[in-house]
This record gives C-alpha cells, structure tokens and sequence, in this order.
C-alpha cells in the first residue's frame, strides 16, 4: 500500500482529483482494476466505477480504440484540484501482521464475529503447490477459501450476477453478515473478492494488505495461548 504522499504524488501527475468521473479497467476483463478501483477509493475518490468485462469485452463489441503515444494527464486541466487526497478509512485496510494474528488467535477460541476469506486458487490454498513467492506454502489458519476466478465468468470476463455471487459466498460457507478480512497471494486479486462481496451485500469488510506474501514468510505464533 503507497503512503498518502507517494499515491498523492502519481495522481497529480496524472491530473487525476478524488472528485473525478473515475472509470477503471483492464486488458484481461477482471483482475488488477478491482485492486485500482479499491485504492481510489480508499484514498477518498467518490465517483469511481469499473467496466465490467474491461478493454476485453470492448474490443468484442467492436467498439473504438485509441493508440499512439500518450502522456499522463493529457487533456485535462492543469489548475484543478488533484492534491488533496487522503485515507478516507484506515480500518479499510490492515498493514500490520499482528492485526492479523490477533484475529486468528480470536478464531482459535472460538470468536465468531470475524472470518478470513483467501482468494488464491485452492491448490495454493491447501498448500498443494509451491508459491510463486518465496513464501511457505498453505493459509492462514482458520480462513476459509473462495478463488477469485470462480466468481467471474469465463467467457466475457465479466463479474457474475449478485445473486450467482451470494449463491457461491453461501456454497463456501462464508457468512455475508460477519466482518471479514480478504486476503490473497499479494493484495489484488482479494479486491475482486472485496468487489463481489460488496455487490453479493455483505457486512463490513477490511484487506489484508500484505496477504499470504507476508504472511507465509513468518511462522504463525501459538494461538493456543489465550
């Protein structure tokens, strides 16, 4: 996660304010943009949407396409206001391991007001094959698993219907009402997570931003202890 003033720093060069029309996409349909479109928002933009399907599905429809050079901030005015962006929400995010072992440790003993939710395919998840990583392989203990690629649909790249979204949150046995953290291989793909759960109408959510990149590097402490 950038601090204030480096994401501050890029949007300004890019002329981009927090009270913009935001539209984010990809190349691919669904993946780096939901993880564009979180940050955006963390850092206080109100006005921001994703193209559902991204440039892939533009480009099916037939629709118009721009290439050449381009230099950031072309065409947008230089005296606006792009500075004044800030962390709307800091308990949207967690930047701390300890955080994230307190809340396992509640798990452990029983606490059902939290759950953990990883996004990386199961293989990884059950720690049946290597991280790409230089990270131990396996999860959290006690979070539970729905990969990210099951909740968008193949063929047009698209995010399924909230309802198919609720049906698959319910299939996984994760609960819409509990607080959750979202958690993944480095903090992107558990923000198409964090974007489903948003539109299936879940609780209150926060990410993990360092995920199982940080979190596999470490040995988890004993949570046996109360």
């Amino acid at each position: 996660m950038p601090s204030v003033e480096m994401f501050k720093e890029h949007m300004e060069r890019m002329r981009i304010g927090k009270d913009c029309e935001i539209v984010c996409y990809d190349h691919v349909g669904m993946f780096s943009v939901a993880r564009c479109a979180w940050m955006l928002r963390y850092f206080g933009a109100g006005n921001v949407r994703i193209m559902n399907g991204g440039l892939q599905k533009w480009l099916k429809e037939g629709r118009a396409v721009y290439s050449g050079a381009y230099t950031p901030g072309e065409g947008l005015p230089a005296d606006a206001d792009y500075s004044s962006w800030a962390a709307h929400d800091p308990s949207l995010v967690i930047t701390d391991i300890k955080e994230v072992h307190e809340i396992v440790r509640k798990l452990h003993h029983g606490d059902g007001t939290w759950q953990i939710v990883d996004a990386r395919p199961a293989a990884r998840f059950n720690g049946e094959l290597p991280e790409p990583r230089d990270t131990r392989a396996g999860r959290i203990s006690h979070s539970l698993n729905l990969p990210f690629g099951e909740l968008v649909d193949k063929e047009s790249g698209c995010m399924k219907s909230d309802e198919e979204l609720r049906s698959l949150f319910e299939s996984k046995a994760i609960d819409l009402g509990k607080t959750t953290v979202h958690s993944c291989g480095s903090g992107v793909t558990s923000c198409i997570n964090s974007l489903a759960w948003e539109l299936a109408g879940g609780a209150k959510t926060t990410m993990y931003d360092g995920s199982w990149s940080e979190y596999g590097r470490v040995d988890e402490p004993d949570f046996t202890k109360a």
